[in-house]
């Protein structure tokens, strides 16, 4: 349909000018509009115009010469929607937009919202405030999309001495702390809309400021911790939860330090006391035994506090950043598994295999010389998940676990159930089945299974389908009591927990979030402890090398000749001390002999 507009627009606009002098000027108007200028991705300010007309439904532009479809279908949605909007027909009027761009090519949707308002004040004679500007692609329905190059495009809103920027309503916390970022850093507010209506009202009030309707982000949950209980579920196998305790405390400073670093800097102050109040409730939940939340809210505040450092830096910079955090997610190295530490390496595994998987698509999509800052963002925060993600596994791989030390192989039997698992999880494609694709090619069948549990769980909420909150909430509890075999899944179950708890001191806009994260996670739980039990039931005692055979004989006979040696010394000495007595026994004999005779002759002299 889009293409049936352009060609249409584009045949009607070149026979216009044969009727032009017989159509009427409805009215005109025009509006500041930022582009992302291609050749140096940097931001720019232009002008885009309309002339609405009487006419029978030709939209087109008189400027640039080039214009590229997707901003002629734009133009086309823009044109109708502003006919709708202010109830004329459409098929009555003809719209004439020109771009003063000096005669570059023009591409790309994103000033559709734009050309929706001008051609609004062209038919309805309002006047625009020329002290702002707006980007955002336009639908039908007159709701704004989101766009590309925000922060350039802020910039150069900045640099032009605007107000205040329009943009579209952010439908992720990473567009949100784009939007945070380019505010911060120009200091102009940004103010998010999510339909041309809104914004017309914003740009037709001479009085708006922008000030308290600027972009403000939430970057963790402001949770109820006064009367939170003491985390009650523990692993029903014995496993010990000494390693998360500690991988807590590492994830828990990693993230203070970051933050300390982020506070050195004059920008984002508000983003600082976020953390550090997050940080404050993650110590809290560490003290009551909530280990692996406390680590994930940490885990979150580390990479937010990086991301929002980096919001200087360089193309050239990231992608030498980006690189460093390959290399050393590539070159990480699993020890081997043993009884005592086989669930904390298989979990650094997983770990290992996302770190890879997300800093390589990084990597393959970042096009250094073509990026936005909006990409250099975006890319540095992938990055930091990243590096993340391999930092916990190898605090994992370098921890020193206690305990039978007897090292494991998977067996054939762990191997199909992979199989199954990895073929259950082919329906929810992404990251964990790709890299439970992954283990499984490289024999590591522990961690391809738990990965496919995540694909599935994170992927299919069918079971939430239709529950109020407290269903979900009963449901997710009597999940999470029974997932207990294992450190890992007891500690998805105490996050669990913590939900169910959320859920129940929320008021109602909250209740029903909590509640569904409570339940997705007690899944998760339930999942891996059955699996955690099923590999540990199907690991065996790893065959002893050729070479660690031959060691310990060796180790053997040395002992054995160390023995034997022993033994000849002690039959020595023991030879030389019964040489010695012999010596004294026939010493002493000889000397009664002696005496014996002298007591003869003498007797015998006697009797002479």
């Amino acid at each position: 349909m889009e293409n049936r507009y352009i060609v249409v627009a584009m045949l009607l606009f070149s026979i216009a000018g044969t009727s032009v002098a017989n159509a009427a000027l409805v009215g005109s108007a025009s509006i500041n509009a930022p582009a992302v200028i291609l050749y140096n991705n940097s931001g720019s300010i232009t002008k885009i115009s309309v002339n609405v007309s009487t006419g029978n439904g030709t939209v087109g532009f008189s400027e640039p010469a080039n214009v590229a479809d997707s901003t002629l279908a734009s133009a086309y949605t823009a044109a109708e929607y502003a006919a709708q909007y202010a109830g004329v027909n459409f098929s009555r009027y003809d719209f004439t937009y020109a771009i003063m761009d000096n005669g570059a090519n023009v591409s790309g949707p994103s000033a559709g919202a734009a050309m929706s308002i001008i051609a609004i004040a062209a038919i309805e004679h309002v006047h625009l405030r020329n002290d702002f500007t707006i980007t955002g692609t336009v639908s039908s329905d007159g709701s704004i999309g989101e766009i590309g190059g925000v922060v350039d495009k802020v910039g150069a809103a900045a640099g032009d001495k605007l107000r205040f920027v329009l943009v579209p309503y952010a439908g992720s916390a990473m567009e949100s702390s784009l939007y945070l970022i380019a505010q911060d850093e120009y200091n102009i507010p940004v103010v998010q809309v999510r339909s041309v209506a809104q914004a017309l009202a914003y740009a037709t009030n001479s009085s708006f400021t922008g000030i308290g309707n600027e972009t403000k982000v939430e970057l963790v949950g402001n949770y109820s911790m006064a009367s939170l209980p003491a985390a009650n579920v523990s692993c029903s196998n014995g496993c010990s939860i000494g390693p998360f305790g500690n991988l807590t405390r590492y994830t828990i400073s990693e993230a203070q330090g970051s933050i300390g670093v982020l506070a050195a800097s004059p920008l984002f102050s508000g983003v600082v006391s976020q953390l550090r109040s997050a940080e404050g409730q993650s110590m809290s939940l560490f003290t009551r035994g909530y280990y692996y939340t406390a680590a994930d809210i940490s885990f979150i505040n580390l990479i937010n506090a990086d991301y929002f450092g980096s919001y200087n830096a360089s193309r050239g910079g990231a992608l030498a950043s980006m690189r460093s955090v390959q290399a050393y997610c590539g070159n990480l190295t699993a020890p081997n598994l043993t009884r005592s530490n086989y669930e904390y390496i298989i979990n650094g595994e997983l770990r290992q295999l996302w770190g890879n998987y997300t800093i390589n698509s990084t990597l393959s999509a970042y096009n250094e010389s073509g990026v936005t800052t909006d990409g250099v963002l975006t890319g540095l925060y992938q990055s930091g998940e990243a590096g993340g993600w391999c930092g916990a596994a190898q605090f994992l791989y370098n921890y020193s676990y206690t305990g039978n030390a007897t090292q494991l192989d998977m067996s054939a039997a762990l191997g199909r159930l992979a199989e199954r698992r990895v073929a259950e999880a082919s329906a929810y494609p992404g990251m964990y089945y790709a890299t439970a694709q992954q283990a499984y090619a490289r024999g590591e069948y522990g961690a391809a299974i738990l990965d496919a549990d995540y694909a599935i769980v994170f992927s299919n909420s069918i079971g939430m389908n239709g529950k109020n909150v407290s269903t979900l909430d009963s449901e997710a509890e009597a999940m999470a009591r029974n997932a207990t075999y294992g450190a890992w899944p007891s500690e998805f179950a105490k996050e669990a927990m913590f939900y169910v708890y959320q859920s129940g001191v929320s008021n109602s806009s909250n209740a029903m979030l909590y509640a569904q994260q409570a339940y997705e996670i007690a899944e998760l739980a339930q999942r891996m402890s059955l699996d955690t039990r099923l590999i540990s039931q199907n690991t065996t005692a790893a065959p002893e090398s050729e070479t660690a055979v031959m060691a310990q004989l060796s180790q053997r006979l040395a002992v054995l000749t160390g023995e034997v040696q022993v033994l000849i010394m002690l039959v020595l000495l023991l030879t030389a001390v019964l040489v010695i007595v012999v010596g004294f026994v026939a010493m002493q004999l000889q000397r009664l002999s002696r005496i014996e005779k002298g007591v003869a002759r003498g007797a015998g002299r006697k009797r002479r």
